[in-house]
């Protein structure tokens, strides 16, 4: 039972370990950032920030692009650190982008802190792009989404096959520990208890079946139900003798392949 519960362990461990997804910061020239095989093929994905040469950071809001140019309002925001590595607890930063822009002041005009006016950010105005993803990552992040998925349920099934296995394993063995070594059904075809048939059965599970996990679950099984058996069809004649045929041949099997 201990190697049963070591490798169940095993298991859960092995199919818990997920693929994780890295991001870490990504440099990109100002032309990435227009093109339309890149970021903005899919706009929606993304949350743009822009920054000013004097240290200003705005969120991009209802922005749209074409190849020259990105068209956006502004909220203005506290500076953002830039970490070299997002960890668990910050992935959710991971579609960010920080545009650095050559303009040293971005007017801001109303008192919640947007621009008045759809700004207007020209691709010979911008410095530097940092993400945290390519574009193409997108599709990776979906399988690995996926796949994590399909690992999660997988080892949430073993776990559970395991802790019920192993209860079931527990269960048995307590049950055919504390009742007695009676042979039930054996006794019933036989007559008696120290029936030489019965003896051969009774050797069978004290040398064979005790010593697997199949047979100490078998063993459980039996002297669960056997007695309610044996109290149904005890004075079924035809019950009895059609067990007797197939217990004599076990019975003689035994014999000659254990030589008793």
């Amino acid at each position: 039972m201990k190697k049963l519960i070591t490798y169940t362990l095993l298991c859960i461990i092995f199919f818990s370990s997920c693929k994780e997804f890295i991001y870490t910061t990504k440099y990109h020239s100002p032309s990435t950032l227009f093109d339309k095989e890149q970021f903005i093929k899919t706009p929606n994905y993304w949350q743009f920030y822009i920054h000013d040469a004097n240290g200003g950071t705005y969120k991009a809001r209802s922005g749209s692009f074409d190849s020259t140019s990105l068209e956006t309002v502004l909220v203005k925001t506290n500076p953002i650190h830039i970490p070299d590595t997002l960890n668990r607890s910050a992935s959710n930063r991971k579609n960010e982008i920080h545009i650095y822009i050559k303009d040293s002041t971005i007017p801001v005009n109303d008192y919640k802190g947007y621009t008045l006016k759809r700004f207007h950010i020209h691709k010979n105005e911008v410095i530097e792009v940092i993400s945290y993803m390519n574009p193409g990552d997108i599709k990776n992040e979906k399988k690995v989404k996926r796949e994590r998925g399909a690992v999660t349920i997988l080892s949430m099934i073993i776990g559970f096959i395991g802790v019920l296995t192993l209860s079931i394993v527990i269960i048995v063995n307590a049950i055919s520990n504390a009742l007695p070594s009676w042979c039930f059904v054996a006794t019933m075809v036989y007559g008696s208890y120290n029936a030489p048939e019965v003896l051969i059965l009774r050797r069978y599970r004290d040398e064979k079946l005790t010593k697997t996990i199949a047979g100490r679950t078998f063993i459980g099984f039996y002297y669960t139900f056997s007695p309610l058996f044996v109290k149904c069809f005890k004075n079924v004649k035809f019950i009895n003798l059609f067990i007797k045929k197939y217990l004599d041949r076990y019975v003689s099997f035994l014999k000659r392949k254990n030589n008793w």
